[in-house]
């Protein structure tokens, strides 16, 4: 048996099967332990996060973590973030600004 904190019970969404089932989502700190399956559907969902697999996060004005806060709250978890409008006015301190975002960002830089 598994050792468990907290149990939150919710239609379980697999993306990638495309089933829907009740069921309960057993989490021991930080991790999701277990799923168990229930018989009545609870009034609300589980699924995967979302990852925004192309953003320009300078284009939508607001600062980074205003823009963090906002994005994760409708489920996005990643962004694959385009700096290039940043890198046009920064060049060389592109990674510096970068490295002091409030979350975290993994950057691939072309060499100039």
């Amino acid at each position: 048996m598994t050792t468990h904190e907290m149990e939150i019970s919710a239609s379980t969404v697999d993306i990638l099967h495309h089933p829907v089932c009740p069921g309960t989502i057993l989490v021991a700190g930080s991790r999701i332990v277990g799923i168990r399956e229930t018989a009545a559907p609870p009034n609300r969902f589980i699924l995967p996060g979302f990852v925004d697999a192309h953003i320009h996060v300078e284009s939508s004005m607001p600062v980074r973590s205003e823009f963090a806060r906002l994005a994760v709250v409708h489920g996005t978890v990643a962004t694959m973030t385009d700096p290039h409008e940043i890198a046009n006015v920064l060049r060389a301190n592109l990674a510096a600004t970068f490295m002091a975002l409030s979350f975290m960002a993994l950057l691939v830089i072309p060499k100039l």
